[in-house]
């Protein structure tokens, strides 16, 4: 009888402690499909940026002073930045590229974190659901550690 008792409260601890350890996934899973949330509507923001960007005043400038020296086409090398073009050309040149690799560079963060929030948040809750024994505590870990 004590034995079965003892069994009993056992049984009963684990589930209690399983039904809060339910809770911090469902807490730690919303909060990950947030952060995607806000990560895809960055991503969209800055593929709207690329999308709409206009570099036609800078192209039509370098391509007249190409055509003005003979040239059939722009050849932006070391030699153009340092001898040819003016300090106006060379920091439109340079303004322009740090402008399109930082939204680039933003566009390819924001779909990674959308790519890991994803993953992290249907695999986070099926390890803890048909996972082995202790897969509960080490989704929750994971989750918290996300």
């Amino acid at each position: 009888m004590l034995y079965s008792l003892k069994r009993e409260l056992h049984t009963d601890l684990a589930r209690d402690i399983l039904r809060v350890r339910e809770l911090e996934l469902n807490y730690f899973t919303s909060n990950i499909y947030n952060i995607g949330l806000q990560s895809a509507f960055l991503a969209g923001f800055l593929f709207t940026i690329l999308a709409t960007h206009n570099s036609e005043p800078l192209h039509k400038e370098l391509y007249q002073n190409a055509r003005s020296q003979g040239a059939a086409f722009v050849v932006i090398d070391r030699a153009y930045l340092v001898e040819e073009a003016d300090a106006r050309q060379v920091s439109a040149i340079i303004l322009e590229l740090i402008y399109l690799i930082s939204n680039i560079s933003g566009l390819g963060s924001t779909l990674f974190t959308v790519y890991v929030s994803l993953v992290s948040g249907i695999l986070g809750p099926g390890l803890a659901l048909r996972g082995p024994e202790g897969s509960m505590d080490r989704a929750v870990i994971g989750a918290a550690g996300f």
